[in-house]
């Protein structure tokens, strides 16, 4: 059955009504397409930044793990050298003791 057919049988505001009708239905049909590829997009967007935020969780906790192994060592090599200033500073005083009994120095004298 053709348009002109149609029109002859039912008439011209029928026959718009139809038109009408069928043009909504092709619209819902754009629409829910549309959504739906907007979706899709969407949940392929999503996958890309969780995968971007995992890699990046991983670099943070290589960057954690590293910067605690570098504070480790760090704390262990001001360790080594509060050791050797105390060290120095013993040594220090005994010099002065060696020196003041060279110099015959005493205790409360000028």
């Amino acid at each position: 059955m053709g348009i002109a057919e149609l029109v002859k049988e039912l008439g011209l505001g029928i026959a718009m009504v139809l038109v009408v009708i069928y043009l909504l239905f092709k619209l819902g049909q754009w629409a829910a397409d549309l959504v739906k590829d907007t979706i899709t997009d969407l949940k392929k967007q999503r996958d890309s930044l969780v995968d971007i935020i995992k890699g990046f969780n991983v670099v943070l906790k290589s960057h954690n793990e590293h910067a605690q192994q570098f504070g480790r060592e760090t704390k262990e090599g001001f360790g080594h050298m509060r050791r050797e200033h105390a060290d120095l500073l013993k040594i220090g005083e005994e010099q002065t003791k060696v020196l003041t009994r060279i110099n015959g120095f005493k205790k409360g004298e000028g």
